[in-house]
């Protein structure tokens, strides 16, 4: 009994904390009708030349990315199985594990998390509360797949600060970010 009194409590700490982060993105319905994103990033190293990408995810995995280095184009398109890249006017294709982890990457990204939670697709339970960073964390963990996809919470502001998944590599399990 103790066990079970014990995991309601973690499971009710998770969202009451989801709950938070719900308000601090602009409401439980907002993060809800979240089915993908658009990003845009610009990068420079040193004093080398900008990158600049546009990425496009849904949450059933289709990915359009584009990325252009001076006057370099790239175009990465994932949909279902079908996984290509265009370079200079040539397309290729990618290997299908290679497309799965971009996929896997994309929908660990924090408003696909809450979104997920906000339709009740993904269920958490609080593992743990933590200070690093100069910040207090409710640290969640996602109950479908334990120990696979960890969800670090801000408890102050209710942002969430860093995704955490269990990736199996050719040397063994990888904690990823």
């Amino acid at each position: 009994a103790v066990a079970n009194a014990d995991d309601e409590a973690r499971l009710k700490s998770a969202t009451e904390t989801w709950l938070k982060t719900f308000r601090a993105l602009g409401g439980q319905m907002r993060c809800a009708s979240v089915l993908g994103y658009r990003s845009l990033s610009t990068t420079r190293t040193g004093q080398g030349p900008e990158m600049h990408e546009l990425t496009f995810v849904t949450e059933s995995g289709r990915i359009r990315s584009e990325r252009r280095i001076l006057e370099t184009e790239t175009e990465l398109r994932i949909e279902g199985d079908t996984a290509k890249q265009e370079l200079l006017g040539k397309s290729s294709s990618i290997d299908p594990l290679d497309a799965a982890g971009v996929v896997q990457q994309t929908l660990r990204h924090p408003v696909m998390l809450a979104g997920r939670a906000a339709r009740g697709q993904d269920r958490y339970r609080e593992i743990s509360r933590r200070e690093a960073f100069g910040r207090n964390y409710a640290v969640l963990e996602r109950i479908d797949d334990p120990l696979s996809l960890q969800v670090w919470v801000d408890v102050d502001s209710g942002l969430i600060r860093v995704v955490r998944s269990l990736e199996t590599r050719s040397t063994g399990p990888v904690w990823v970010r």
